[in-house]
This record gives C-alpha cells, sequence and structure tokens, in this order.
C-alpha cells in the first residue's frame, strides 16, 4: 500500500539526517523546506543532490588487477581502474527505479536523466542479486555512503517484474525498513544531542563460572546508553500494529519482546539494582492503540514507550528528551 503523508515524510527525513550526518550539510539545506508529497520523491532528491557533488569529484573507481600472458615466458599484469562496479551499478540501480515512479516529480526525474549520463559505461544489477550483508565500502567516504543507504531503502521496499524489466513499489513504510531506520535514528539522536555513549553491544550469557557455549544464541542489543554508573538498554520496534490482539479483543505487548529486554537485563554484565534500567521502545505510524507503561522487576526498572511518528517533530524531540532525563537526572517513575 503506498503511503502518502507529509507528516510522516517530513519525520522519515529528520530521521534519515540523524542517521546520516552529510545530510545536515549546507548543500542539503533545501531539503528541509520541500514538502515532499511521496517518500519516493523524496529519495529521488536526495540521490540527485549526492550525485551531482560527486560528479563533481569523479565517480568511485575500483581497482582491477588483469594478466595478460603473450608467450609462456613473457607474462604482463596491468593496474586497471573501473567505474563499473558494484557500489556504482546498485546507484545506477536505483536511479532507474526512480525513474519509473510515477509519484517522483517531472523536474527531478530530468535531473537524473542528465545525471545517468555520466553512468553510460556502468550496468545496472538485479536487487535481488546484491549481497547487502558482504558490501564493505569506505566509510569515511560520507556520500557514498548516504546513496548506498538510501538506495538500499529504495530497492528493498521494490518488487522487481522479471517479465518487462519494470520496477512496481510495494511500500518503504514497512516494518523492516522503518525498524533500521527508527534504531539508527535513536542511537544517533542521543549520541548527538547528550553526547551519550550510545552503542549497539554485543550481551554475553552470565553463565557464571561456566564459559558460554558455542551453541549459545547471540543477543545483540539495539541500543545501550550509559551516563556515569547508570545504564539504559533500549530495544527498538517497528510494527504495522504495536500490541499483539488476542481473544476477545483483548492487547498485550508482544511476549517475544518482553523476554528479549528481560534477557538483556539480567544478563548485562554492570548488573546493578537501582542503576540499570530497561526499555521498549516503540515506533508509531498508523496504529490506534499504543502502549505506555513502566514496572519494576528484582530491582530494575522496565519502561514501554511508544513514539507517533504522525506527530510534529517537536514532540518527538521532546519525548526523546525525557528519556535522556532517565539517564540525566537519574528520574524514575515520574518521568514520563
Amino acid at each position: 500500500m503506498r503511503i502518502s503523508n507529509p507528516v510522516l515524510i517530513k519525520n522519515t527525513y529528520y530521521m534519515l539526517t540523524y542517521a546520516f550526518k552529510i545530510l545536515r550539510q549546507q548543500s542539503f539545506d533545501s531539503l528541509l523546506s520541500e514538502n515532499f508529497a511521496d517518500v519516493y520523491d523524496m529519495f529521488a532528491e536526495i540521490i540527485l543532490k549526492a550525485l551531482s557533488r560527486q560528479i563533481k569529484h569523479g565517480l568511485y573507481k575500483e581497482h582491477i588487477i588483469t594478466k595478460q600472458s603473450n608467450s609462456i615466458l613473457n607474462n604482463s599484469i596491468n593496474d586497471n581502474f573501473t567505474e563499473n562496479n558494484i557500489y556504482n551499478q546498485i546507484i545506477k540501480t536505483t536511479v532507474t527505479a526512480l525513474l519509473q515512479q510515477d509519484n517522483v516529480l517531472q523536474i527531478r526525474k530530468n535531473g537524473l536523466k542528465k545525471i545517468l549520463i555520466n553512468f553510460k559505461d556502468i550496468s545496472t544489477i538485479q536487487p535481488s542479486a546484491i549481497n547487502w550483508r558482504r558490501l564493505h565500502f569506505c566509510r569515511r567516504d560520507l556520500n557514498y555512503d548516504l546513496m548506498l543507504n538510501i538506495s538500499y531503502f529504495v530497492l528493498d521496499s521494490l518488487q522487481l517484474e522479471y517479465t518487462d524489466g519494470s520496477f512496481q513499489v510495494t511500500s518503504f513504510f514497512d516494518e523492516k525498513n522503518m525498524e533500521k531506520l527508527f534504531e539508527k535514528f535513536v542511537r544517533e539522536y542521543f549520541r548527538t544531542n547528550f553526547r551519550f555513549n550510545a552503542n549497539s553491544k554485543s550481551i554475553r550469557w552470565n553463565l557464571g563460572d561456566n564459559n558460554e557455549s558455542r551453541f549459545s544464541p547471540k543477543m545483540q542489543s539495539d541500543i545501550i546508553l550509559k551516563k556515569d554508573d547508570k545504564t539504559l538498554i533500549i530495544d527498538t520496534r517497528f510494527y504495522s500494529t504495536v500490541l499483539k490482539k488476542y481473544y476477545y479483543d483483548l492487547s498485550s505487548i508482544r511476549s517475544a519482546d518482553m523476554y528479549q529486554i528481560f534477557t538483556y537485563i539480567k544478563n548485562f554484565e554492570d548488573l546493578k539494582p537501582g542503576k540499570l534500567s530497561g526499555m521498549l521502545l516503540y515506533a508509531k505510524v498508523d496504529d490506534s492503540v499504543y502502549p505506555d507503561d513502566k514496572f519494576e522487576f528484582c530491582g530494575n526498572y522496565f519502561y514501554v514507550r511508544t513514539i507517533d511518528l504522525n506527530k510534529d517533530f517537536v514532540y518527538i524531540k521532546q519525548q526523546l528528551n525525557s528519556i535522556a532525563n532517565l539517564l540525566i537526572n537519574g528520574k524514575r517513575e515520574t518521568d514520563f
């Protein structure tokens, strides 16, 4: 289902500015005043501006070594550089996909078509053939990092029709894409605005003197916030429906979410009653019922909070700032 919600799209852009610091640079300032009617129109403008910057410096060239054998006794090695590499192929495929979307404004399509002239020697790639986890591009190149991440959001939310090679929109605002962006946004928000030590950290099983079994499942927290001697473990979640519905119209937090945050707390290396807390932080888009709760268990506090992405970003900041007060002021029951 296609969602055209100006407030949600604007908040998505704000989240992107935290997730990717380069969007806060002056060359992207004009995006703040844009009122995008569609999320793919926004992605098209981001890609257009990022590519316009990149063309001035040149596209990334990958080093390839080719060996030529003129004779058994005479071998020569040629060092070559090519723009036709996986990274540029992904970007060209993304531009091609955006050009096929009806809700991308024609002025942006015209700009993208001009950009494509610089990609004439670069191939496209089938999105299903991209192994995103094995891409290891230099993170110091913030412009390429931005373009490749936007490409992921675009291509992952499009279906490729193999019959005619065209792209058909599903929805960017699904659970996988939005949960990934929401997690990164929340982590970077606390780093940027409060200078917190905010990291995603692997938590070891607290098995006493026994060594951790190689069969133990991996525990990878979303966000661990630290301030002085206080720690808050946050597990971010995005569901189309936040609460799980059961018989007789009863609703509750998903049991798997509760088990996970409890497990993080009880296995965390710095287990200190009153100094360690856990939180389930949900992102809400179109659900009318959402959780807001707090309780104590075995000396540790647990919170369940929901950020409404359909509200003005000022309100979202207020909610996140109130979470930060847990660590700054050491407040508990009266925080929210």
